[in-house]
């Protein structure tokens, strides 16, 4: 096992190509779900802090969990990676009152937001949650 094996598992496919909101949300959190402690060790790679990589191999190039790898955060640019972005269009800031995924609410500790506790602690689940509750919300406007 491997990062090749990992990527083929819970990033197959870049976030780029995603085109849907939904299809982004399912694709974050697939991707997502695959940092899971089990997940990572099944496939012989670790967290880095923000990073995915194989220890046994250095000279591989670590793969990147931030916006390079969200299919929302693609959606959101429209493919112009030059222009910041608008995280108050995300489902993922609308599914938490108004605060992006990057950003705590007013009631979290400064470094609590779901990235922030991924960066930070590497733990995964705060995001999947906020994933799987807005692809609820999406799928009941559908």
């Amino acid at each position: 096992m491997s990062l090749a094996s990992w990527k083929a598992e819970f990033y197959p496919a870049p976030a780029s190509r995603i085109k849907t909101v939904t299809g982004a949300v399912e694709h974050s959190l697939r991707k997502w779900k695959g940092l899971r402690a089990a997940a990572l060790g099944r496939h012989g790679v670790e967290d880095l802090v923000g990073y995915v990589k194989q220890p046994d191999n250095p000279l591989l190039k670590p793969f990147p969990i931030d916006d390079s790898t969200c299919a929302l955060c693609w959606i959101l640019d429209a493919g112009d990676r030059t222009q910041w972005r608008d995280c108050q269009r995300c489902v993922l800031t609308q599914a938490r009152g108004g605060y992006p995924c990057t950003a705590p609410a007013p009631e979290e500790p400064e470094d609590r937001s779901p990235w922030l506790m991924f960066t930070r602690d590497g733990d995964p689940e705060p995001m999947i949650k906020l994933l799987e509750k807005a692809l609820r919300s999406l799928k009941k406007k559908l």
